[in-house]
């Protein structure tokens, strides 16, 4: 993941009213880079978010086309953290 959607990911949580300090990000990459022609593949990877307070967690899927960091916001601003 980019620096700058890490980034995005630590801003939605303080506009969520948490302390980034309170959550670990743990990046993992799916993309098959055995293939042998990469042109057209998608990178794909998921992010698995932990809020160390709780010790609740979930994975989000990243990469091309991915809507993960939607669906964290949306758990951020219905309390699946709290």
């Amino acid at each position: 993941m980019s620096t700058s959607k890490l980034n995005v990911f630590k801003t939605a949580i303080k506009q969520n009213g948490f302390d980034s300090a309170d959550f670990e990000l743990t990046e993992k990459n799916l993309t098959r880079w055995d293939t042998p022609q990469l042109v057209g593949i998608p990178i794909q990877g998921s992010i698995t978010v932990m809020r160390k307070s709780t010790q609740k967690q979930k994975s989000y899927a990243t990469g091309h086309g991915a809507n993960g960091l939607n669906e964290f916001i949306r758990d951020l601003a219905t309390g699946f953290y709290n």
